[in-house]
């Protein structure tokens, strides 16, 4: 997928990837990242393939993504899986402050596909203190 300017955004894993399982194994060892007492982002979420697998073991969660492409994937897991704890936003993170501040952020390979590198303080703005963040970068 490609924006307005031809910069390419990514294609989200399928649900069954490898690399799904991979990540959220790495999640599951940082320590007190996981906790029904934890608000959950998820910045690029694309389908939601791994937010919504820790779903349930969180507070609640909100996915952002910048198209809506993959947003009836998105909602279809939901409902399939019966996830009433979390949503997706269609949201630009380089033109808006974060909609809410969290407790835990999820951001894989996004920040490559940020135009500015002061787009990153949104990552800053969207996080209580004494947060967690957990992100990748595809090179």
């Amino acid at each position: 997928m490609f924006d307005d300017k031809g910069h390419y955004l990514g294609r989200p894993a399928d649900f069954n990837d490898r690399i799904i399982e991979r990540k959220l194994r790495l999640v599951y060892k940082v320590p007190g990242f996981i906790g029904k007492e934890y608000t959950l982002m998820d910045i690029g979420c694309g389908n939601g393939a791994y937010m919504l697998r820790l779903a349930d073991k969180m507070k609640s969660c909100i996915g952002l993504e910048i198209s809506d492409e993959h947003l009836s994937q998105f909602n279809e897991y939901m409902n399939q899986h019966h996830i009433n704890n979390s949503e997706c936003k269609i949201f630009n993170i380089e033109k808006n402050d974060p909609p809410m501040v969290v407790d835990r952020l999820l951001s894989f390979e996004v920040i490559e596909h940020l135009t500015t590198e002061d787009s990153l303080s949104f990552y800053y703005k969207a996080l209580k203190k004494d947060c967690l963040l957990y992100t990748s970068r595809c090179v």
